[in-house]
């Protein structure tokens, strides 16, 4: 069939699943934006996810922590969850970016912190522990690297 790739059914079902600007090309972005997340497909059966789960509205919190992640991962500094550089989300921001009640968000921030998965900053900011060492950034920024001195390398040709 071809050169074809699978794309989803539906719009929005697989969005920000497949890597879109691991090629080497900007797409006029300031920064190359990697579009997908890496996510253990074990994360459910993780000791914390579990107890988190078993709280009121711990999947409602869940879906906070995927959406922080991703958050994270769209950041100008991944790792920390902000709109603009020096700019955090309020609480009242991430309850309304991710329709989730205001004391859902709350509870699952302490239950976050508690569990060491993020920092809150006195500025509000909130980071993600360890997200590069999760995300494998350097790793990823390496490959990027590579792959522009082989293209660059075929052009020169």
């Amino acid at each position: 069939m071809g050169n074809r790739r699978c794309r989803p059914t539906r719009p929005g079902i697989l969005t920000g699943l497949f890597p879109a600007n691991l090629s080497g090309h900007d797409r006029g972005c300031k920064r190359k934006m990697i579009s997908w997340l890496k996510l253990d497909i074990n994360i459910l059966d993780d000791a914390k996810i579990k107890i988190i789960r078993s709280h009121p509205d711990g999947n409602a919190i869940i879906v906070l922590w995927i959406g922080l992640l991703c958050l994270a991962m769209k950041s100008q500094r991944p790792g920390i969850i902000e709109i603009s550089n020096a700019l955090p989300y309020t609480l009242d921001d991430v309850s309304h970016l991710f329709n989730i009640d205001k004391k859902t968000c709350e509870l699952g921030l302490m239950l976050f912190q508690k569990y060491k998965m993020v920092d809150l900053c006195e500025d509000g900011t909130i980071e993600i522990i360890n997200f590069s060492k999760h995300q494998k950034l350097e790793e990823i920024k390496h490959k990027q690297e590579l792959t522009r001195q082989r293209v660059e390398r075929y052009r020169a040709r």
